[in-house]
């Protein structure tokens, strides 16, 4: 989950912590130096001669330190990193990558998925004889009490000016369903036909509505007071960026739980406008939200682990950016390892044949440039983001 925070520290702690392939040279680099130790004594043993034992155990040695070492783990987080920066996001080292790589599940905000213009307001059927329009602006008051996806479009119905609206108390959100709220002393429902039926308000038949949900249209009920006063027809729409972004989450197979009080909102509807897998989709209950808002909540400073501007488009890049970092410096190690193989075993071969002055200085430093040269091609050619 994200929150906004007005400072932000530990950086420097976070960056310098180790990563993957750090631990892993820690783990490798005695049992090299035990396996050196124990070549040259066999080889001694062999052949007699401590000056080929201890040329072997410097040769295992320097084959055994690649000179990848220094950037194996570095230089797949300066590509990512740089690429993130250009954005406006930043991230903390490859300790953070691999922590983030890891990431099972995301908390969205509705309003994420929905900016501005990806709902459409068909049209506005009145039923009350009262005045239609303080019963609007009532609804208007509540949704923009509240984080909806339908805020711009009650904005733009009172014409942008926010002076207007209500004071709102007790909002609930009832899920599924919609919400139901006070606004001066009388009782406002906005939601579906489940919502009102749950609520006693009278309401058109499912043939009544469908003439106004074609073409994949949905309607929004509202009632004032007891009384059903209006029934709005609204689309919904993929906005590209959000889509795009959704595509790579989905590719990191990322749960999406998502803070609706929409009740037009449902998994299946996601999934038809996003493609975005159902199995992978989870509606926050309404049990959840006090939990939701401490979690978001605005803080006075957090870990500068990650950080960015609070968009959908900037958090998939980041996420992604993990994931590379995590694949390239896993690759990176995995290269490194079959060298140090082959050149304990390269080694060893000319140790045990008799054939160590042989291997020349030269050729441990063209095979040490050859895995180095190997290991940065390949992670120049994985993605940056």
């Amino acid at each position: 989950t994200s929150a906004k925070a007005k400072f932000f520290t530990r950086f420097l702690e976070l960056s310098y912590r180790d990563d993957a392939t750090e631990s892993i040279a820690r783990i490798v680099a005695p049992i090299v130096f035990l396996c050196s130790i124990l070549v040259g004594v066999i080889a001694f043993l062999l052949t007699g001669r401590v000056s080929d034992a201890i040329t072997g155990f410097a040769a295992i040695l320097c084959v055994a330190a690649p000179f990848s070492a220094t950037i194996a783990g570095a230089l797949p987080v300066y590509r990512s990193c740089s690429a993130l920066n250009e954005e406006g996001s930043m991230m903390a080292g490859g300790y953070t990558a691999e922590t983030f790589a890891e990431t099972d599940s995301v908390l969205l905000d509705i309003e994420q998925l929905f900016p501005e213009g990806s709902i459409v307001l068909h049209g506005i059927k009145t039923f009350a004889q009262g005045r239609i329009d303080e019963a609007i602006l009532d609804a208007a008051s509540v949704i923009c009490s509240t984080r909806s996806t339908l805020g711009s479009i009650f904005i733009n119905v009172v014409q942008g000016d926010k002076k207007l609206l209500k004071p709102v108390d007790t909002i609930i959100y009832e899920d599924g369903m919609g919400l139901s709220a006070w606004v001066g002393g009388k009782r406002v429902l906005i939601g579906n036909r489940e919502l009102m039926i749950n609520h006693g308000i009278d309401i058109p038949s499912h043939d009544y509505e469908n003439k106004y949900v074609g073409s994949g249209k949905d309607i929004l009920y509202l009632a004032n007071s007891g009384e059903l006063t209006a029934m709005f027809v609204l689309s919904y729409h993929a906005d590209k960026e959000v889509y795009r972004s959704l595509g790579i989450m989905a590719e990191r197979g990322v749960r999406l739980v998502i803070n609706c009080s929409d009740p037009n909102i449902t998994r299946k509807k996601l999934c038809g406008l996003f493609g975005y897998p159902e199995s992978q989709l989870n509606l926050l209950s309404s049990k959840y939200q006090q939990k939701c808002a401490e979690l978001t909540e605005e803080r006075e400073s957090a870990p500068a682990a990650a950080v960015y501007d609070g968009s959908l488009f900037a958090l998939s890049d980041l996420l992604n950016c993990c994931g590379i970092i995590r694949q390239s410096s896993f690759a990176a190690a995995l290269l490194e390892m079959i060298g140090i193989i082959l050149g304990f075993i390269l080694v060893t071969l000319f140790l045990f044949t008799g054939n160590i002055r042989d291997l020349a200085m030269y050729v441990l430093l063209a095979f040490q440039m050859f895995w180095l040269a190997a290991i940065t091609i390949v992670i120049a050619l994985r993605k940056k983001i």
